[in-house]
């Protein structure tokens, strides 16, 4: 207790710093089921092509894609159906975070910048995960352990969670802007 400070105050600031540190917890306890959330869906980013983007491997016209950190969806446009209706079909695969040199040199929809990319927003946001966990973790001790020690190490340690993620964010429009200006494919749809 400072010696300025009678008991009936330093009780009433002690309550009112707990109170907000609860409110804290509560508040990053929610971010972190937010993030979980973000890192499972596959709706990172959307791509239309309103009018449609000739794939010659495919023979094909792209129409629209979504993607997230594990998986990307596809929707193209066939005209070569044995139906007298065009096919609208969506194919959908799981990002391959480690392809061989064979594979790259093999397949020309693999680009070695955009698969570094997927890398490293998916290392960044398992590590802002378990960063916000221990974040959360180190919050709720210092309900149990009042000392300043503990709560400068919550403080910093959520401090490097916000850190990593907009590490994650800044990477994935980084990403999209390659994308846009380096792929032909999805230089021509709209981002």
């Amino acid at each position: 207790m400072s010696s300025g400070m009678d008991a009936r105050t330093y009780a009433h600031v002690m309550m009112l710093e707990r109170r907000v540190l609860f409110g804290m917890t509560v508040f990053t306890a929610i971010g972190f089921v937010l993030w979980i959330v973000s890192v499972s869906t596959d709706y990172w980013f959307i791509v239309h092509a309103p009018r449609g983007t000739y794939l010659n491997k495919t023979k094909s016209f792209f129409v629209k894609s979504n993607s997230g950190l594990w998986k990307i969806c596809r929707t193209e446009f066939s005209n070569e159906s044995s139906s007298s209706s065009p096919a609208l079909f969506t194919v959908c695969q799981y990002h391959n975070l480690f392809p061989t040199r064979e594979e790259i040199r093999r397949n020309p929809q693999i680009d070695r910048t955009i698969v570094h990319y997927s890398r490293t927003e998916t290392a960044f946001s398992i590590i802002s995960l378990i960063l916000m966990l221990m974040a959360d973790g180190f919050s709720i001790y210092t309900f149990f352990e009042p000392r300043y020690m503990f709560k400068r190490l919550a403080g910093g340690v959520h401090f490097l969670a916000a850190a990593t993620v907009l590490v994650v964010v800044e990477v994935l429009v980084n990403s999209v802007e390659y994308e846009a200006a380096y792929l032909p494919e999805i230089g021509r749809a709209h981002v």
